[in-house]
């Protein structure tokens, strides 16, 4: 009876944890809600069948490379015939989940090492019919559990972190292997007695190169992230000033009149007046369309505020501006655009996510001493959810939300200025600092 209450609890855990690789892979790969029910077969056979042999391998062995690689393999196939794509990052997560369950089995042997000595051969490591063994595989699987669970909570969208990072996931789990190969290795040394059981300090130094291997990894992703980020918002702000700088230059060839007169000049004398009528209607209108306001001086920052405002009209959105004159900026253009243009444009957007037709926005530049102070102000049809002290979209694609803001927050550092978020059930509100160079020449 002792043995059979031990056999089951061996096969639930050994099942549990082909389940547990399966939630991981619900994470990254499978959408669950479009399984087949072809595909629920394989997967539950999968879980079952390779939960079973697992159980039964650890029923004589604590822990057999062959079965490890049997359970990668295996798995690895399943979910790649139910996905039939990105073979490369299931390898990689399937590997890498494996090879640390594996290695934290190791870290709490050699833990029980250090208390059950020359018992451990055969309380744990070989044909051991103990809870011992148990114990272990079960830590060790609440713990990574606890890790994917984490990763449920605090990564929104972690397929695409996994797919960008799956080479370096990918080398990340080849180091472990072979650290765990080196350190199985070395148990059976100690239990062969041709090496002196250290338990406790095996089990440190293990954990030890572990963590900082996963360190190393994660400086590493963090690195090619903000290398990444970095790139695309140099992408964004480049657009950004291109388009402005087009919308500049057409204001300066819409001002130069030079070529008009000769045209017009041409179709006097040719006495062509439906022509001319036609040439004067046209250009009247587009002289009539930019006719912009000059709202603080500097060419750049009024040609955001009048293409802004004019987009906000057509949207049914109320736009007020309160400005002073501005003739110098600290800024360059390219970041006068990202920053005003991104801090409008989010204003635009929260308006245009109302229902409600008294949709409005409130752009202030002012000056105070030495400071330069900017304040845009949106209402908002509902408060925005933060998260990690950081705002959280609504839309659908929320892999491309928080560019903007960033580009703001990188700006506004640069040049030592503040930059603050206030929110109320009405409204959303940033306000900008500067220590104003032209006051201070």
């Amino acid at each position: 009876m002792y043995d059979a209450v031990l056999r089951i609890i061996r096969l639930g855990i050994s099942i549990g944890e082909v389940w547990l690789c399966y939630q991981l892979m619900y994470l990254i790969v499978l959408e669950k809600e479009y399984l087949r029910k072809r595909d629920k077969v394989i997967i539950w056979g999968n879980i079952l069948i390779l939960g079973c042999l697992l159980a039964i391998n650890r029923n004589a062995v604590f822990f057999s490379i062959i079965m490890f690689l049997f359970c990668v393999i295996v798995t690895v196939t399943c979910v790649w015939i139910v996905n039939r794509k990105n073979v490369l990052l299931i390898f990689s997560v399937i590997f890498l989940y494996y090879t640390l369950i594996s290695l934290m089995d190791f870290v709490f042997a050699f833990v029980s090492m250090e208390y059950l000595k020359q018992n451990f051969l055969n309380m744990i490591f070989v044909h051991a019919d103990t809870w011992w063994p148990l114990i272990i595989y079960l830590f060790s699987r609440l713990l990574i559990g606890g890790g994917i669970f984490y990763l449920y909570k605090r990564i929104d969208d972690i397929h695409k972190v996994v797919k960008e990072f799956r080479n370096t996931m990918l080398g990340i789990g080849a180091i472990l292997i072979i650290l765990l190969r080196k350190y199985q290795i070395m148990m059976d040394q100690m239990i062969q007695n041709t090496q002196k059981m250290r338990g406790g300090a095996s089990s440190l130094s293990l954990l030890f190169i572990a963590i900082v291997i996963m360190f190393c990894g994660i400086l590493l992703f963090q690195y090619k992230n903000l290398k990444k980020e970095r790139e695309v918002l140099l992408l964004r702000d480049k657009m950004m000033e291109e388009k402005y700088q087009e919308m500049l230059k057409s204001h300066q060839v819409i001002h130069d009149m030079k070529n008009h007169l000769i045209v017009l000049r041409n179709y006097e004398k040719e006495k062509e007046w439906g022509n001319l009528h036609c040439y004067l209607d046209g250009i009247s209108q587009e002289i009539m369309n930019t006719s912009d306001q000059m709202w603080t001086g500097n060419v750049m920052i009024d040609l955001i505020l009048n293409q802004k405002s004019a987009e906000a009209r057509e949207k049914g959105i109320k736009m007020n501006i309160l400005t002073v004159p501005i003739s110098e900026f600290s800024c360059t253009d390219r970041e006068i655009i990202s920053l005003f243009g991104n801090l409008l444009d989010n204003a635009i957007e929260a308006c245009g996510r109302m229902d409600v037709d008294d949709t409005w926005i409130n752009f202030k530049m002012e000056k105070q001493n030495q400071m330069l102070f900017i304040e845009i102000a949106n209402s908002i049809g509902e408060i925005p959810r933060c998260k990690n002290g950081e705002f959280i979209t609504s839309k659908k694609e929320a892999g491309s939300h928080g560019y903007g803001l960033k580009s703001i927050e990188r700006i506004v550092r640069r040049y030592d200025g503040t930059i603050s978020c206030q929110v109320d059930k009405n409204q959303f509100c940033v306000e900008i600092s500067f220590f104003d160079n032209e006051n201070s020449n």
